[in-house]
């Protein structure tokens, strides 16, 4: 599959849940919590995508291996997501080849993981027979017993919430669900929440770990059934059937198997208590800090990146200027695109598809 047909099937999912969550009234791009992402990238999208490009290139020009990105991204939820942001590749001041490079190298990360189907046609396989049989064999199940099934259910629950917490909306940076992994007549799916201390955060520091894998065994369910891995790994799409035939779980924690309910009983405890302090300090700031937030997290993604060619990550200081001095000026450009975005809530739904794309679409 080649670069334009890759760009035409990221538009036609990206289109597809825009339209999926915009109401006629207020479309979701403009109400997003805590703020919309196109409202943060007004201040940051040139600066991070020149940041990205550079990266990329000085990356290829010291020739770093695939493996040594494989190692820096970690999952290919990262790549993925940062692909979600070819909107803000889009409308940078980087030329129309500076901008598919830096698209294309994306793709590139993202083929690191998941080989020859990017699009999970086929699930998010990321793992060969050898990799899956060396971490099956170590692992210490326990039973999905009722009780033991709504325990590792509501973990689940609370690492995605403290995940979109650390990254809003952009949660998958924190998580990525992949498999299904075939161990005889049982399917094996893998849910893993890392970098879950970001210095980024004040609140994270009070988290007892920094990554947990879970791996639940399911008995009679099908690929493309009775569950669906979608391309950004917002979610694992299922179906209550899947939910119903949990059979077994094992749970890692920072490297160490869990061996009992008790044990993550108390890491749902702390989980809970840094989530009230997220929520707490999340709530505290104001808009211009929030954005500033918004920028770092964008730019602290891309540190792993920075960091194999020992570049700065850190946004650099007319990103602060955007914010915090030429704030009413661009907040008055906001206020129109939300007006756009009202407007064009009420166009036919063809045109609406065609607008979408449009603002996504680097090639025009």
């Amino acid at each position: 599959m080649g670069l334009n047909e890759k760009i035409d099937e990221l538009l036609d999912i990206i289109a597809g849940i825009v339209l999926k969550t915009s109401g006629k009234k207020t479309p979701q791009a403009a109400t997003l919590w805590p703020i919309p992402t196109p409202q943060g990238l007004i201040y940051w999208q040139n600066e991070w995508s020149n940041k990205l490009y550079n990266v990329f290139k000085s990356i290829d020009s010291v020739g770093i291996t695939n493996e040594k990105l494989r190692e820096a991204l970690k999952f290919p939820s990262k790549p993925s997501q940062l692909l979600w942001r070819i909107d803000a590749i889009k409308h940078s001041n980087l030329d129309k080849e500076q901008k598919l490079y830096v698209v294309e190298r994306l793709f590139d990360c993202l083929s690191i993981f998941r080989k020859k189907d990017v699009f999970c046609k086929n699930g998010n396989v990321i793992w060969n027979e050898e990799e899956f049989k060396k971490y099956k064999n170590d692992l210490t199940f326990l039973s999905a017993t009722e009780e033991n099934r709504q325990i590792v259910n509501t973990l689940n629950v609370a690492l995605w919430l403290y995940a979109e917490l650390l990254y809003w909306t952009n949660h998958p940076f924190s998580h990525s669900f992949h498999g299904p992994y075939k161990d005889e007549e049982n399917t094996i799916i893998v849910k893993e929440y890392f970098d879950l201390k970001p210095s980024i955060w004040p609140f994270s520091k009070d988290l007892n770990f920094n990554k947990i894998e879970i791996f639940e065994i399911y008995k009679n369910v099908e690929l493309n059934k009775d569950f669906k891995f979608e391309f950004f790994e917002r979610e694992l799409i299922t179906t209550e059937n899947f939910k119903k035939n949990l059979e077994s779980f094992a749970v890692k924690v920072n490297g160490s198997y869990i061996k009992s309910i008790k044990e993550l009983e108390k890491l749902r405890t702390n989980l809970n208590n840094v989530i009230e302090s997220a929520v707490k300090f999340n709530e505290s700031l104001n808009i211009q800090q929030m954005i500033e937030q918004h920028a770092r997290m964008w730019f602290y993604i891309i540190k792993p990146l920075c960091d194999l060619v020992n570049e700065e990550w850190q946004p650099p200081e007319n990103v602060k200027d955007n914010i915090y001095k030429k704030f009413d000026h661009l907040n008055q450009v906001w206020e129109k695109i939300k007006i756009n975005f009202k407007e064009s809530a009420s166009l036919p739904f063809e045109e609406r598809l065609e607008a979408v794309k449009s603002s996504f679409d680097p090639r025009l």
